[in-house]
């Protein structure tokens, strides 16, 4: 492999460049870790070769961490009580739509005519209201 020109001695004054550093084997975690890996290796022990209670409690740890993490991204996705009642109001409102056409009417506690109550949507409406609505009767009973 040929060398560089810039590697001639006869030219003093121009800028050598410097062999980079890696930032990887510099870090200190890297150090300790290889240190470690080193003295593992001369007495005799292989990473894989971790006890099986050691072994348990990193597979805890980690399902631990993974399991909070969740719990985390759960609690920044609650919902806000606008939201919930939003919800709350779309269902009720996909019932009516699924139910077909009207009201299915009800009486209510004690069969009372005056308190009778739209069995779909949960709303009180008038005895006017009600006979006009009434397609499909809950109670025929009379």
């Amino acid at each position: 492999m040929a060398e560089p020109d810039y590697m001639d001695d006869d030219c003093d004054d121009l800028i050598k460049p410097k062999k980079l550093v890696n930032p990887v084997k510099t870090s200190r975690n890297h150090q300790d870790v290889h240190r470690e890996l080193l003295m593992n290796q001369k007495r005799g022990l292989a990473p894989q070769d971790k006890p099986e209670l050691q072994k348990v409690l990193e597979k805890r740890k980690r399902d631990q961490a993974v399991r909070q993490q969740m719990e985390e991204e759960e609690a920044h996705r609650k919902q806000s009580d606008l939201e919930v009642e939003l919800q709350k109001r779309q269902q009720r409102l996909e019932q009516v739509w699924l139910m077909g056409r009207g009201h299915r009417w009800g009486r209510g506690p004690g069969g009372h005519r005056e308190v009778t109550v739209c069995l779909t949507c949960r709303w009180s409406c008038s005895s006017r209201e009600m006979k006009r609505n009434r397609k499909t009767p809950l109670n025929s009973s009379r």
